[in-house]
């Protein structure tokens, strides 16, 4: 099963502290806060490569693995911070990245959900319910925002797979 699949790469991004110490180990030891904003910047990057390897269309498929690849290290908010000189990462700065990066997902899963999905009331609703943040919002407004879109993007993503897994069903009954 394909939403299984899905569920199982999800999972995948979030790491333990162990295993993000092990990684970067010249970062350790990590605090909470910092395994907690590894953890989203590894689920949006997740998001991404998820998204487009459901995209049906060959075309959108091979479009959004590039724009996709590596995507989260090219929030505009963090380039631009860089490019000014600013080296120390805010977590205003990070969580307006994280928004950036959720922005162009959000339409990257609303062309693959129009492109596919036939009946993509239920996924629209899920999405319609977590906005994107401007990024610039007050940080717990942020924080509770950006949350609420990884959590809209995670499920959109099943219910893709899960779409998918259904039509591949009926090709075969």
């Amino acid at each position: 099963m394909l939403e299984m699949q899905v569920i199982a790469a999800l999972k995948e991004a979030f790491k333990s502290r162990e295993a993000w110490e092990a990684k970067y180990p010249d970062l350790s030891p990590l605090d909470d806060d910092r395994v907690l904003l590894q953890n989203w910047a590894s689920t949006a990057q997740t998001h991404g490569m998820v998204l487009a390897h459901l995209a049906a269309s060959p075309q959108t498929r091979t479009e959004l693995m590039a724009e996709m690849e590596g995507m989260i290290d090219r929030a505009p908010a963090w380039l631009d911070a860089h490019f000014e000189g600013q080296q120390v990462m805010t977590l205003e700065l990070f969580l307006h990245g994280i928004a950036q990066t959720q922005a162009k997902q959000r339409a990257a899963i609303e062309r693959v959900v129009a492109e596919q999905v036939d009946d993509p009331a239920a996924i629209e609703k899920m999405l319609a319910q977590a906005p994107i943040p401007e990024g610039t919002e007050e940080r717990s407004a942020l924080i509770h925002s950006v949350g609420a879109v990884m959590t809209a993007h995670s499920e959109a993503l099943v219910e893709l797979a899960y779409d998918l897994d259904t039509r591949a069903s009926r090709r075969f009954d």
